[in-house]
């Protein structure tokens, strides 16, 4: 019941995050305030794992390996797959692309970890086809935008190897408060660096006096879920593993679609009808494998 319900509060809290971007950011570059957004998140979980450790009196994680491991995850997990999101969205790529390329990141996971493809394969056939259905109205492939769509495809890559690479014994450190606060520092370095290197930074800082709060209000709430759901994700990734956390993706499309249907009058087809269907199908297959694969261990 645990495992479904960290499931369940990932895919609606990021899946309520799409309306953020609904209209563009003029005055903040988006490899900058990607840049504030972790850095914000970083001094909110640091200053909760202070204060915890304050009152328990535990010793700050420290040490070459954990600094390495946030620095793999912190560039992997979070600043290589914002970037390239951020550099898909000047692509002029389909509105329905970046959903459908992240239904494949269980299947990318899989492959990763090296595990047998039979027992999944039916959930992620159906996770893939259930999204690609509720996006079915923006889902195009075009040549013309390829720079867009590959950088969509390595952003997922990136994402599901940081899953992976988490999974395979790092989650101790992966998965604490420091830690976390370390991978969001570690990511809004990296995107500090990319957005100096575009000029994007100048224009944040020149245009930073005048930003409205209308600006700066969806970068403190994207700072504010990244800090709340970062360590919810490893808590679900302990107890699921990481094929399963990789598909809250298709609940995150499921979230955005019932948004954007109950706030901003969408009508479904029968098509996304057909694509609920199939992705609560998939996901409700997911968690039943994991329940299964860990009911079959030794004690």
């Amino acid at each position: 019941m645990r495992t479904r319900l960290l499931f369940l509060m990932l895919g609606l809290l990021w899946g309520s995050t799409w309306l953020l971007h609904a209209q563009p950011r003029a005055e903040a570059p988006l490899l900058a305030a990607g840049a504030v957004r972790f850095a914000l998140a970083a001094l909110l979980l640091g200053t909760i794992a202070w204060i915890r450790r304050a009152g328990t009196g535990k010793k700050t994680q420290s040490g070459g390996s954990f600094w390495q491991i946030s620095a793999v995850l912190g560039l992997l997990l979070l600043a290589l797959p914002y970037a390239c999101s951020a550099g898909a969205s000047h692509a002029d790529v389909a509105a329905g692309l970046p959903e459908a390329i992240y239904a494949a990141m269980p299947l990318a996971v899989v492959l990763l970890l090296g595990e047998e493809m039979n027992p999944w394969l039916p959930a992620l056939l159906l996770g893939f086809s259930g999204v690609s259905l509720l996006v079915i109205q923006g889902l195009q492939v075009d040549l013309a935008h390829w720079r867009g769509e590959a950088l969509l495809a390595a952003g997922m890559v990136a994402n599901a190897a940081a899953l992976a690479y988490a999974a395979r014994g790092r989650l101790t450190v992966a998965a604490s408060l420091e830690g976390c606060a370390a991978q969001c520092a570690a990511a809004a370095g990296i995107l500090a660096v990319f957005a100096g290197i575009s000029g994007q930074a100048d224009r944040l800082l020149h245009a930073g006096a005048s930003l409205r709060a209308a600006e700066w209000l969806p970068i403190s709430v994207e700072a504010l879920i990244t800090a709340l759901t970062l360590p919810m994700m490893y808590a679900l990734l302990r107890r699921s593993g990481a094929i399963s956390t990789a598909a809250v993706q298709w609940l995150v499309t499921l979230a955005g679609a019932v948004e954007a249907a109950v706030l901003l009058g969408f009508q479904p087809i029968w098509e996304n009808w057909t694509g609920v269907l199939l992705t609560l199908l998939a996901t409700g297959m997911v968690l039943r494998q994991i329940r299964d694969q860990s009911q079959g261990q030794p004690e």
